[in-house]
């Protein structure tokens, strides 16, 4: 799941990388351009999904057998820590750049380089926090992730300059990924028997409810400043963090209750 995670990952810091060219030398006016990618892969998904889904001859594939009971009261306390955790990366890949020009004398292209660091660290996170949970256990492997990233962003808006600044950009991309993957196959596992529909709300529903407090932050950013809106983000991954606390693995559990 890391690695297929990566790849979204991934994306997300080469979107950042082609995006600041595109805004620097055509303004908002360039946004189309940024939708090519999307619709060359629109046209492979129509060419190739339902082969690789499905196999050459187009027949459906049969469900492997379900074993255990779909877990909800753990799948919503998931999808809480997700929606926070999802508060605290768009918060960042929105503000991150504009704290760096405003606060820390950069110009307009370091500032995306800044974003595209961040998101290219998140990638190493990624695969760090799958070789972790493969190797130790995955609620520590996304607890270790929330609470790296406390200090993460304490150290960010104390930086004194724009490399300090980066190195912290750094450790926040790695702290904040961490847990990612973990993430969705906990998902999965809560929901044995909707695993479709586990997949579909860790990964998409917490970007989009996440999504909508970065227009409070603006307006909080607004009316006092962007250090101090980037403030009260820290609290959100400690408040993360213990939600994750009570959180069982259900494959450990499901392997100490059988006979």
């Amino acid at each position: 799941m890391s690695l297929f995670a990566l790849g979204g990952n991934a994306g997300y810091a080469l979107g950042s990388l082609a995006a600041t060219p595109v805004m620097v030398h055509f303004g908002i006016s360039g946004a189309p351009l940024l939708a090519l990618p999307g619709v060359v892969m629109v046209l492979i998904l129509i060419r190739y999904l339902a082969r690789v889904l499905d196999g050459r001859d187009g027949s459906r594939r049969a469900r492997p057998g379900v074993e255990g009971r779909d877990d909800w009261r753990s799948f919503g306390l998931l999808i809480a820590v997700v929606v926070l955790r999802s508060v605290v990366f768009l918060a960042l890949t929105s503000f991150l750049g504009v704290y760096f020009v405003r606060y820390l004398g950069t110009s307009e292209a370091a500032g995306g380089a800044v974003v595209t660091t961040f998101l290219f660290a998140g990638a190493i996170g990624t695969i760090g926090g799958g070789w972790l949970a493969d190797r130790w256990d995955r609620m520590w492997a996304m607890r270790l992730g929330l609470a790296l990233s406390i200090p993460g962003l304490a150290g960010l808006l104390l930086s004194p300059n724009a490399a300090v600044a980066t190195f912290f950009v750094v450790f926040l991309g790695v702290a904040l990924y961490l847990p990612f993957a973990v993430m969705i196959t906990l998902g999965q596992d809560y929901l044995p028997n909707r695993i479709g529909t586990a997949s579909g709300v860790t990964v998409g529903l917490p970007t989009t409810v996440g999504g909508l407090f970065a227009p409070a932050l603006g307006a909080l950013a607004d009316h006092t400043s962007l250090a101090l809106a980037l403030g009260v983000v820290v609290i959100v991954p400690a408040i993360a963090l213990v939600l994750a606390v009570p959180l069982k693995d259900p494959q450990r559990s499901r392997a100490e209750s059988a006979p």
